[in-house]
């Protein structure tokens, strides 16, 4: 197909050694691209295979993995020790083999880019990809940086180069220290500010709707939000009830209260059968007393990640869909037409600018103040949260920590950061300096669950 499209560079391979046996006919494909491989194990019987594959190329490691990325719920963070880097580095360099280093950097999956893989089951890749690489998140040195370091220079000599460039010092990191929330926007006064995209009576995933530029909906969190009749109350059977199918983490918010959050495990497979039999709990959650008003009722999707890496008879990777589908408000013993609006949060440079420049705003001294005037708690809901950052002078690298929050994203100056979440590992998130000035800035939270009082930045990360 590339061919066919007018490609002329060469191809190339990259594949886990696995792969490379004598017995694996499926694996020569050599007449159309040039062979490689990835591992952090690599033997003299995949140099050799390759070679054979490809005798007139050196071999090479496209992908000589020196860590490893962590998973949200992983129980610490992922490392790989020197000694282990140390065998499989001196096996290459002595069978005149090239490598490429991944990660040599591995930097930060910033707003909704980090991924999942799925072997067993689904996996959320955090937002830190640090990878235990020879730099840091931060582009720091390590000390795995400078065992690299040394054992490639002695390679060197033996070609005539005595010695390398000098390494520049790392860059300071600052403290700014603990921001106190100073304003929030709860979840009624959010889905006041983002424009309804769509009205639909049966409802599709987001990757099915197209904005006004036709582009599809594909990152963050699609909401679908239907108004209750007054006086609808809940029960087994007959009455009310929810079905359909569903994909990601789901959260349900009735009357501006969350009543239901879904399995932190997600989608193990894809159209998962959604309410009566998978979370029937969600229908107990809306048993409450008859109200002679209308409820809205929210339905909030979120896209945690898709699969890009998975065992190689799986067919997940064209299928994965986030979102609702079908009909999703049922009466038993009566037909009922839905009537759903659609809202996206995908908290892009344009809809953080709307949200931050929106009057509905609150302070969090007068919120608290009229909950108390109201006799009213603060109700468990998604809502937004704002602190502001003061600088004097040249800003500079710092980590944000958010100890008491739960879960959601970091948005600095109209930039999304990416997830946190309280399961870890990753306890903090890398803020770089570029994406500060001099002056005030503005850190705002979306917290889908319990928020925290003050969120931190600090000088070190803390990855787990």
């Amino acid at each position: 197909m590339l061919r066919r499209y007018g490609v002329k560079e060469m191809m190339v391979t990259s594949d886990h050694v696995f792969n490379v046996a004598r017995d694996n006919k499926k694996f020569d494909i050599s007449k159309y691209a040039l062979h490689t491989i990835n591992s952090d194990s690599i033997s003299l019987e995949h140099v050799d295979f390759v070679r054979y594959l490809n005798p007139h190329f050196p071999v090479m490691v496209m992908e000589l993995w020196c860590g490893w990325f962590d998973n949200w719920r992983g129980q610490s963070h992922q490392t790989q020790d020197i000694n282990t880097l140390d065998v499989i580095l001196s096996f290459l360099m002595e069978s005149k083999s090239s490598f490429n280093l991944y990660m040599f950097h591995g930097g930060t999956n910033f707003g909704f880019t980090s991924g999942a893989v799925n072997f067993t089951k689904y996996d959320l890749i955090s937002t830190t990809y640090d990878y235990d690489a020879p730099l840091t998140e931060a582009g720091d040195t390590t000390p795995k940086y400078f065992f690299i370091r040394e054992q490639l220079l002695k390679f060197y000599k033996t070609i005539s180069i005595p010695h390398l460039p000098e390494v520049p010092p790392n860059l300071p990191k600052a403290k700014y220290g603990s921001l106190k929330v100073q304003e929030i926007m709860d979840w009624t006064s959010l889905l006041s500010v983002i424009p309804m995209q769509f009205q639909e009576n049966k409802l599709d995933y987001m990757e099915n709707y197209r904005d006004r530029l036709g582009f599809h909906y594909t990152v963050g969190y699609i909401i679908y939000s239907h108004v209750l009749r007054p006086g609808m109350t809940w029960a087994r059977r007959p009455g009310p009830h929810l079905t359909g199918y569903v994909s990601g983490r789901l959260t349900g918010v009735l009357d501006g209260e969350t009543f239901y959050v879904g399995t932190d495990e997600g989608p193990i497979q894809e159209d998962d059968f959604l309410w009566d039999q998978k979370i029937e709990s969600m229908t107990d959650g809306m048993k409450r007393e008859k109200k002679q008003r209308s409820l809205q009722l929210d339905l909030m999707v979120e896209n945690q990640g898709r699969v890009n890496f998975f065992h190689a008879k799986s067919k997940i990777i064209n299928k994965q869909r986030r979102g609702l589908k079908g009909q999703v408000l049922r009466e038993v013993f009566g037909i009922k037409d839905e009537e759903w609006s659609i809202k996206f949060l995908h908290f892009d440079k344009h809809q953080c600018e709307t949200i931050s420049k929106s009057p509905a705003w609150k302070s969090m001294k007068n919120y608290r103040r009229l909950l108390e005037d109201t006799e009213q708690t603060q109700k468990a809901a998604p809502a937004l949260y704002r602190t502001y950052l003061d600088i004097e002078g040249s800003p500079r690298d710092t980590f944000v920590k958010l100890d008491g929050w739960t879960k959601g994203i970091v948005i600095v100056n109209n930039f999304n950061l990416g997830r946190y979440w309280s399961i870890g590992p990753q306890k903090t998130l890398y803020l770089p300096a570029p994406l500060l000035k001099e002056g005030t800035n503005e850190i705002v939270v979306f917290e889908e669950m319990f928020p925290g009082e003050s969120i931190t930045l600090q000088n070190k990360p803390v990855l787990g």
